[in-house]
């Protein structure tokens, strides 16, 4: 039972005007007039905290990239501030100043400026951003530029349902129609989940899978007519948005979160990938269903050896699993040495091999081991970590012209959908 605490009014008022503050400089154009991007970011976050639906989210992007140079380019002139004046351009170079890494060199028709570590352009349009002469992103609302020292740091606001739809297009660009609005509903209830994940630095969230990927400004893409079509529509389950996991392919069954992850979360529960009148698993069409891969024993044993939890288990004698979920998916493995073993987590072997290994070498922890001569040989199921939606099976369900609703409920059986 909670206590009820009686709460001085001089706070309660102060509580209120630091809320109007943050408002205000969230819904007006006060934003260009900070020194420093941890202030302009400041109540972008705090806003995620007070409100309960956020208006807007803020976005690392290119946050896997080393940037050193920017290209802006829109088909509407854009605003951003120098030397407290506001100029506008088009067409705008962005990198670090020569001889002088804290500041930032600006190149636009309107002149050459060298300024501070910081600038904010406003967009009117949406704009395409090309980093290190090669990769491109669209992008709208507002860009943070930021000189680091070490590389540009560049922040994106966007309105959230522009977010979601940018996930949208990012994390399942062959779905269509009803299977884009499933995978809309469930990126809102993630990114609501993990609201503020990077907040302690200064935004949101990032464009990677660490988070989800966000590939930028989807306007004029199916992906922001399903935002729309869904807008504020989260999986709801015991009184809560649900984390709503989603993957590539689950080989026939998902897993219990508690099984993965070793944590219990309301909504995500173990499914088997099929449905009456239907002969064989929805996931099957993927050269995803099914993997083999072999990996020389040295391999592993050299990542063994970097790892602070299997380095001491000496020689590597043996991969033996003990545990298995209902699907298949390992649940624990032993490591095997000669000075001893270990056990861990299927979910966190399948981890460390994929950050040494990378991502497509072993492609899920849903597999047998058999140590062949000098190898183990991987023998496996599907490419993810196996929770929530599986988005090759949702495909085929939207093929099968099976409306979102229906594809949720068959990948979370035990939450709701809910408009909030």
């Amino acid at each position: 039972m909670r206590s009820i605490i009686h709460i001085p009014s001089f706070v309660v008022n102060t509580c209120h005007a630091f809320l109007l503050i943050c408002l205000l400089l969230i819904f007006t154009d006060f934003i260009p007039s900070f020194n420093n991007a941890e202030n302009s970011l400041l109540c972008s976050s705090c806003f995620a905290i007070i409100e309960k639906y956020p208006d807007s989210a803020s976005v690392r992007i290119f946050s896997v990239k080393k940037v050193t140079e920017l290209h802006i380019k829109s088909g509407e002139k854009f605003q951003f501030t120098v030397k407290n004046k506001e100029q506008s351009a088009s067409d705008l170079d962005i990198r670090q100043a020569p001889g002088n890494r804290t500041k930032l060199l600006l190149k636009s028709h309107s002149g050459v400026f060298e300024i501070d570590s910081l600038v904010i352009i406003k967009f009117k349009a949406p704009a395409s951003l090309t980093v290190n002469s090669g990769t491109i992103k669209n992008t709208a609302g507002i860009l943070i530029v930021r000189n680091t020292g070490e590389q540009l740091l560049l922040i994106n606001k966007v309105k959230f349902e522009d977010y979601i739809a940018g996930v949208v297009s990012g994390e399942i660009p062959g779905g269509s129609g009803e299977v884009l609005a499933a995978q809309a509903v469930v990126s809102r209830s993630f990114s609501l989940a993990n609201l503020g994940r990077h907040k302690n630095e200064g935004f949101d969230f990032c464009d990677s899978t660490h988070c989800q990927y966000f590939r930028g400004y989807a306007g004029n893409e199916p992906a922001y007519a399903a935002a729309v079509k869904t807008s504020r529509e989260v999986l709801f389950a015991e009184g809560r948005v649900v984390e709503s996991f989603y993957h590539s392919n689950c080989g026939g069954f998902t897993s219990n979160e508690e099984d993965v992850l070793g944590q219990f979360s309301p909504g995500i529960t173990s499914v088997m990938d099929r449905i009456p009148h239907h002969s064989s698993d929805l996931c099957k069409n993927s050269v995803h269903y099914r993997w083999k891969t072999t990996i020389p024993e040295s391999r592993i044993a050299g990542i063994l050896n970097k790892e602070k939890i299997t380095m001491t288990t000496g020689a590597l004698k043996n991969l033996r699993i003990t545990g298995k979920d209902r699907g298949g998916r390992i649940i624990k493995i032993r490591i095997e040495g000669t000075e001893g073993y270990r056990e861990m987590s299927g979910y966190d072997f399948w981890q460390m091999l994929g950050s040494h290994l990378g991502w497509g070498e072993v492609e899920s922890a849903s597999f047998i081991v058999i140590k062949k001569n000098n190898s183990y040989v991987f023998e496996g199921k599907g490419l993810g970590h196996g929770m929530g939606m599986c988005q090759t099976g949702a495909i085929e369900l939207g093929r099968l012209r099976w409306n979102y609703r229906k594809i949720l409920k068959h990948y979370f059986p035990k939450a709701d959908i809910r408009r909030l």
